[in-house]
C-alpha cells in the first residue's frame, strides 16, 4: 500500500480528495516521521501536493499482533446506534479532563456525520470550550490542534467505514488509527501535557454530527486519570469512570431488541439499603449532607426567613379570588405540602395549624361558594369548558375551581388537573392528620374529604375506560356537544400528569374517608395506564412521554417540571402499596441518577435531553427527592443543584426544596 503524505489544512479553501470541510490553516514546518525531512504548507489556497518525497510512518495495525487485539476487542456496536447529535445543538460536557503523561483518545462511532449532500465536514470528536483545542476527524483525515499548531494526516483512513479513531499522543509523536490502518507523524509541537478537553461534538460554537456509543479518553500511565462515556446500551464497551456528563439535546437510539429486565437473580447487584423501609411517609433519613453552605440549617433558619417574607399574613391567605390567579392551584399546595415536611421533621404541631387554616381558606373560595356570595356570575361569564353538566347547564358553578384560559372569548375553563393540583395540598394535610393521630381535626377531616369528594366526582364524565382500547383509564378533556358518554370526549387522554395528580388525591382519599369513597379501581386503572406506556430500556432505565398519544408514539418527552406530579404520585403510590411495580421505581430512579443529572444540573426532559430552566431546577427537592429511597444519590445530586441553582430563599418552591433538605439532613 503506498504510504501518504502529512499536510496542514489551509483556512481558506484548501481542497483534496476527501469531501471535508476545509478551515483550518498552519504554514509550520513539521519533520517526518520515517524521513526526518520537513514538509511546508503555505497558504496558498492549493491542493497539498502528493508527491513530495517525505512520508509518515505507516503500517495495517494487522502488522502489529499487539495493536491488532486491542483495536479487534474494540469493534463498533451496531451501526446507526448511540447517543446521536444533530449538528444542530447538540453537545456533551463534563469536568474539564488533562493529563501530564501520555495520552490515548477513543472513539466507537454508531455513525460519522454525514451532511445532506452526502459530503463529511470535520467531526469535532472531542474539544475544550476553555483554549477551544480539538481532536477532529472527517471521513478520511484526521487532526489535532494543540496550541495554535494544527498536525493531521490526511487521506489514510475511513472512519465512516470503520466507525472507530484512535488518538494517541506523546512528546513529539502523534498516531492515528481507524482500527485497520494506522499513521503517525513527529513533531516538537506535539506535546500530550498541552491538550485539556471537556467536551463532546462542539468547538467554539461549531456543533458536529454523528452518533456515538462510547468515547474514552485515557492517561496511559495513570489509569485513575480516566474519563469514559458510554452511551445508553453500551456500558459494557467500556468501565464506569463515574464522569458526570452534561447531555444536552442528545437522542439515545439504543440497540434493537427485546428489552431486558434491569437484572434477573445474581447478576443484580444489592441495592443501597433504604433508610426509610420502616415508616417511608414520615422517614428522617439522617444524611450526612453538607449543609455548611445552605441558606438554611437549622428549623429556626427556616422559620425566620419565612416570617421575614410573611411578616403580616400567611401565604396565599390574602388571595379572595379563588383560583382565577393560579395561586391556589399551583402556589398553594406547595405551601401545605412543605407545612407537611416541617411538621414531620420536627414534630411541631405549629405548621399543621397554619395548613388547616390554609385548607379552609381553599375551600371558602370553590366557585360555588363564591357565586352563593355573589361574587362571581357564572351565567354572566360561563365556562368554555369544564365538566359536561356544568357546560350542559350554563350558569352552574361548579364544585372546584375555575381558572383564567382565555378562548374564544370566553375566559373561564374547569379542569381535572387544576382541581387535582388544589386537592392535592389537601390530602397532604389529611394525609398527616390521620396518621399521627390529630384527632382534634378529626371533623374538619371529615369536612375536608365529603367536599374533595364532590369536587372529584364533579369530574366522572371525563373519565373512561373505553374511549381509546389501548388506554386502560383516563380523563379527556370534554368536547362542545352534549353528550356525556365516550362521545363527548376529545379523542386523545389528557397529559399523564394530568390524571396522576387526580389519582394522588383520589388514593389518599380512599385511604382515609372510612369507606365513603371507592375510587380503588380507577386509581388502579390511571397507573396501568402509565405504566403501559412507560418505555423501559436495555440498560435499565426507562422514559415516558409527556401525553400518550395511541396513533403518535414519538410525542414529547416528560419535562421535568410536570414530572414532579407524576413521582409525587408513584413514589406515593409504592409506598402505600398501590403500585407493587418495584422496577418502574427503580428504572425511573436510574434514570434520574444516570441521565438526567450532571454536575448540579437536572436535564429538562426524562430522557436525558436539553437543560431545565432554573426555577425548574427547584422541582428537584419536591417530590424527585423522595426517590432517595430507591438510591440514596438522589439526595446527593439534589443537594448539589439547590446548591448550585437555587441557595436562597426567594420563593415558595425554594421553601418547600430547603424544607426537605432539613428533612433528608435531620437527626433527632
Amino acid at each position: 500500500m503506498k504510504k501518504q503524505p502529512i499536510g496542514y489544512r489551509e483556512q481558506n479553501g484548501l481542497s483534496t480528495t476527501a469531501s471535508a470541510q476545509v478551515d483550518w490553516h498552519s504554514d509550520i514546518a513539521v519533520k517526518s516521521a520515517s524521513s526526518g525531512s520537513n514538509i511546508t504548507s503555505t497558504n496558498t489556497n492549493k491542493s497539498i501536493s502528493t508527491q513530495n518525497t517525505s512520508e509518515v510512518a505507516y503500517q495495517h495495525v494487522g502488522s502489529d499482533p499487539q495493536s491488532f487485539a486491542q483495536l479487534e476487542n474494540s469493534l463498533p456496536g451496531d451501526a446507526g446506534k448511540g447517543t446521536a447529535f444533530n449538528g444542530v445543538d447538540s453537545y456533551i460536557s463534563f469536568a474539564p479532563w488533562k493529563a501530564t503523561g501520555n495520552v490515548r483518545i477513543q472513539a466507537w462511532l454508531g455513525e460519522l456525520g454525514q451532511q445532506d449532500d452526502g459530503s463529511y465536514h470535520w467531526t469535532h470528536v472531542v474539544a475544550s470550550d476553555n483554549s477551544h483545542e480539538s481532536i477532529r476527524i472527517d471521513r478520511y483525515s484526521a487532526q489535532i490542534q494543540i496550541g495554535t499548531q494544527y498536525p493531521g494526516i490526511y487521506q489514510a483512513f475511513d472512519f465512516a467505514e470503520t466507525r472507530y479513531v484512535q488518538v494517541d499522543v506523546e512528546p513529539g509523536k502523534l498516531t492515528i488509527s481507524d482500527g485497520i490502518r494506522s499513521a503517525s507523524i513527529e513533531d516538537q509541537s506535539i506535546q500530550p501535557d498541552r491538550l485539556e478537553f471537556d467536551q463532546f461534538f462542539l468547538r467554539d460554537g461549531q456543533y458536529s454530527k454523528g452518533i456515538v456509543q462510547a468515547i474514552s479518553l485515557q492517561e496511559l500511565s495513570n489509569s485513575g486519570n480516566t474519563v469514559n462515556y458510554r452511551a445508553y446500551g453500551f456500558e459494557s464497551m467500556l468501565p464506569d469512570t463515574g464522569t458526570q456528563f452534561n447531555l444536552v439535546n442528545v437522542e439515545h437510539i439504543v440497540p434493537d431488541g427485546e428489552v431486558p429486565p434491569p437484572c434477573e437473580g445474581d447478576e443484580c447487584p444489592e441495592p443501597p439499603p433504604n433508610p426509610c423501609v420502616d415508616d417511608p411517609n414520615n422517614c428522617l433519613p439522617g444524611y450526612d449532607l453538607d449543609m455548611s453552605n445552605s441558606p438554611v440549617k437549622t428549623q429556626a433558619d427556616w422559620d425566620t426567613q419565612f416570617l421575614a417574607l410573611y411578616p403580616n399574613h400567611k401565604p396565599v391567605m390574602n388571595i379572595t379570588v379563588g383560583d382565577d390567579t393560579g395561586r391556589f392551584a399551583w402556589e398553594a399546595p406547595i405551601w401545605l405540602k412543605t407545612y407537611v415536611i416541617m411538621a414531620t421533621t420536627y414534630q411541631d404541631d405549629k405548621y399543621i395549624d397554619w395548613a388547616v387554616e390554609l385548607v379552609d381558606h381553599l375551600f371558602h373560595y370553590t366557585d360555588e361558594k363564591r357565586q352563593a356570595r355573589g361574587e362571581i356570575n357564572v351565567s354572566a361569564e360561563p365556562y368554555w369548558q369544564a365538566p359536561k353538566h356544568y357546560m350542559n347547564n350554563p350558569g352552574t358553578p361548579a364544585p372546584g375551581w375555575r381558572h383564567y384560559n382565555p378562548k374564544d372569548g370566553k375566559d373561564w375553563r374547569v379542569q381535572a388537573l387544576q382541581d387535582g393540583r388544589v386537592l392535592s395540598g389537601v390530602m397532604s394535610v389529611v394525609d398527616y392528620i390521620k396518621g399521627f393521630g390529630l384527632t382534634q381535626y378529626d371533623a374538619k377531616v371529615d369536612q375536608w374529604i365529603a367536599e374533595a369528594k364532590r369536587i372529584v366526582d364533579s369530574h366522572d364524565t371525563s373519565y373512561s375506560e373505553t374511549k381509546q382500547s389501548s388506554v386502560a383509564g383516563s380523563y379527556y378533556y370534554p368536547n362542545d356537544n352534549s353528550a356525556d358518554d365516550d362521545s363527548g370526549l376529545h379523542s386523545r387522554p389528557i397529559p399523564f400528569n394530568h390524571n396522576l395528580s387526580q389519582a394522588y388525591v383520589q388514593m389518599v382519599m380512599d385511604k382515609w374517608s372510612g369507606g365513603t369513597t371507592n375510587y380503588s379501581q380507577r386509581v388502579q386503572n390511571l397507573l396501568k395506564f402509565f405504566s403501559d406506556y412507560l418505555e423501559r430500556k436495555s440498560d435499565g432505565s426507562c422514559e415516558w412521554r409527556y401525553q400518550a398519544h395511541t396513533t403518535d408514539p414519538n410525542t414529547k418527552f416528560e419535562d421535568f417540571n410536570h414530572g414532579d406530579i407524576d413521582i409525587e404520585f408513584l413514589v406515593k403510590a409504592h409506598r402505600e402499596g398501590v403500585n407493587q411495580d418495584e422496577s418502574m421505581m427503580q428504572c425511573i430512579t436510574k434514570s434520574v441518577t444516570g441521565k438526567m443529572h450532571n454536575q448540579g444540573t437536572y436535564t429538562d426532559l426524562v430522557n436525558g435531553t436539553g437543560t431545565a430552566s432554573g426555577d425548574h431546577q427547584i422541582n428537584s427537592g419536591w417530590h424527585w427527592i423522595e426517590l432517595h429511597q430507591y438510591d440514596s444519590q438522589v439526595a446527593y445530586d439534589v443537594h448539589a443543584t439547590l446548591t448550585k441553582h437555587g441557595n436562597s430563599l426567594s420563593w415558595y418552591g425554594t421553601y418547600m426544596a430547603w424544607a426537605n433538605m432539613l428533612r433528608m439532613t435531620h437527626k433527632p
